[in-house]
């Protein structure tokens, strides 16, 4: 008797059978997904080309986190040595969210808008749509709620 018939009859055929079918799927799955990335060119082979790729994107990745912590830091200064009026800070606050918005879009998202079709300008819009009116609906009923408490 094999160590594969005696390591089925300890553990009940029925589960051994089963679990090599299930390694068998796996790794023919594994198989048929590297043969399609390979004869359709989605794995690039190591080169200069693919190298190049790897820096301008660690060096968009870089560019992105370092505006991503500016972006952050500069409310919390604002906020902290107050330096501008309460209107004027509101304003500040407001202006990097949004631009660190357009920094995560742009530098994480890789969504550049002219160079993007339009489905992606769509999904963008929708999004902030979607976004838009859940705050707004929000801040609505708190304030209205509040004026009621009042």
């Amino acid at each position: 008797m094999s160590g594969v018939e005696d390591l089925g009859r300890r553990h009940g055929r029925g589960r051994f059978k089963d679990l090599l079918w299930g390694i068998g799927v796996a790794l023919s799955v594994l198989a048929v997904e590297t043969a399609i990335e390979v004869l359709f060119g989605e794995r690039p082979e190591p080169g200069p080309d693919r190298r190049a790729q790897y820096r301008r994107e660690l060096r968009d990745y870089l560019i992105g986190i370092g505006l991503a912590i500016l972006l952050t830091l500069v409310p919390f200064g604002l906020v902290h040595w107050p330096v501008l009026a309460r209107s004027g800070l509101y304003l500040a606050i407001g202006a990097c969210a949004i631009v660190q918005g357009a920094v995560h879009l742009r530098f994480f998202l890789h969504i550049n808008p002219p160079r993007q079709n339009t489905d992606d300008l769509h999904l963008v819009l929708f999004t902030s749509l979607i976004l838009f009116l859940m705050v707004g609906g929000t801040i609505w009923i708190l304030g209205n709620l509040a004026t009621r408490m009042h």
